[in-house]
């Protein structure tokens, strides 16, 4: 574990109150995946409260359950970005992960959209998926190395194609604060 990753957890296991255990929805095809996911996830000390075979479990799990996290495969029977898409909607959406056996930019874009909150690859160390659930809850995303340049530039590609103004404001809101106009290139 890098130095880096036990700073961001030692700050992040402070964000929560103490004692307190998330209570999380694992929702995998497969069941060996999501007792093997429980079990890394009780080990930490959270509470997983359903296991979930499919899409309708899930949706079914929400309603009888208060839960904090959901982990959500992205080949779930039903759709992992259908489901995800579902929970957003619900009024006080629980944070949503999704997990995959790959990363195509396609798929984390169509989660991120859906309401996703983290995109995690299955293939993950064990001892990694806490960390993440704790982030995630904490507000924090979670995307694979890599990902997270390509989501700035899908987001500039998506900002000059968009008809809205991209120019920096001169004043704040409240118009107090100026901002000193771009110079154009060229010009002293």
């Amino acid at each position: 574990m890098s130095w880096r990753t036990i700073v961001i957890t030692t700050l992040l296991l402070g964000a929560l109150p103490r004692g307190r255990r998330l209570r999380v929805l694992v929702a995998d095809r497969d069941e060996v995946v999501r007792i093997g996911i429980a079990a890394a996830l009780e080990r930490a000390g959270h509470r997983v409260v359903a296991r979930c075979a499919d899409a309708k479990a899930v949706l079914q799990a929400l309603t009888g359950h208060r839960i904090d996290v959901c982990l959500i495969s992205l080949d779930l029977p039903g759709g992992g970005v259908t489901t995800t898409r579902a929970i957003s909607t619900l009024p006080d959406p629980p944070r949503i992960i999704l997990l995959a056996s790959t990363v195509r930019e396609r798929d984390v874009f169509a989660g991120l959209r859906a309401g996703a909150d983290a995109f995690v690859v299955k293939d993950v160390d064990a001892s990694s998926l806490p960390e993440y659930v704790m982030a995630v809850a904490a507000g924090e995303a979670v995307l694979p190395e890599g990902m997270t340049a390509r989501l700035i530039d899908e987001f500039r590609s998506l900002a000059r194609t968009s008809s809205e103004p991209t120019a920096l404001p001169t004043t704040d809101p409240g118009g107090a604060l100026a901002f000193p106009r771009p110079r154009k290139r060229g010009s002293s």
